[in-house]
């Protein structure tokens, strides 16, 4: 469960959030740019503290940020083994992969040669695998293209089942998609 009491938080003294108290297991935020949902999932995942207020969330956490984290000179499997060394085995990566549709020629490429949208599938599978017991995904479906969306929702839909998350989104598909409570930021 995600427990937020009368959070506030300010970027040098300038308010970004201000008050905000909400309890979900399944939590997606909505606002316009700048509305702050990026900086709450910050404060969520313990990236950044509040001004003012307590957060408190599950542990292990995982996330995906609006721009992929990934590290370029690695492969596709290579990015999803540095967040889980040891713990998962080449088939489950594989049988993943296949799942969120990204193609096996890219696995062993160096993740620079990736389209955006393949990037995003690493970024997403590597954030889902079964470990983390909280889930942030900061506009999740950036840069999938509209062939691959419908494979990729399920498949993130599908991964998030029995998580509690956070979801930072603009598409009102999200919403419908995701359940759970809204918070409209700004």
């Amino acid at each position: 469960m995600i427990v937020i009491h009368q959070a506030s938080f300010s970027y040098k003294a300038v308010p970004v959030l201000e008050d905000i108290s909400v309890e979900a297991s399944r939590l997606v935020l909505t606002g316009a740019n700048g509305a702050g949902k990026t900086t709450l999932l910050k404060l969520i995942l313990g990236l950044l503290s509040p001004s003012s207020g307590i957060i408190t969330a599950p542990n292990p956490r995982a996330c995906v940020f609006q721009a992929d984290q990934l590290i370029e000179h690695l492969t596709a499997v290579g990015n999803v083994r540095v967040v889980h060394p040891g713990k998962v085995s080449d088939q489950v990566i594989a049988d993943e992969f296949q799942a969120v549709g990204l193609p096996e020629e890219t696995w062993l490429r160096p993740v620079r040669e990736l389209s955006g949208g393949q990037r995003r599938r690493v970024c997403l599978t590597r954030a889902l695998l079964p470990q983390a017991e909280l889930v942030c995904l900061d506009e999740p479906f950036v840069g999938i293209g509209a062939d691959s969306l419908p494979a990729v929702r399920a498949y993130t839909r599908d991964r998030l089942s029995g998580k509690d998350a956070a979801i930072a989104t603009h598409d009102p598909a999200d919403l419908a998609l995701f359940g759970g409570t809204r918070l409209q930021l700004g």
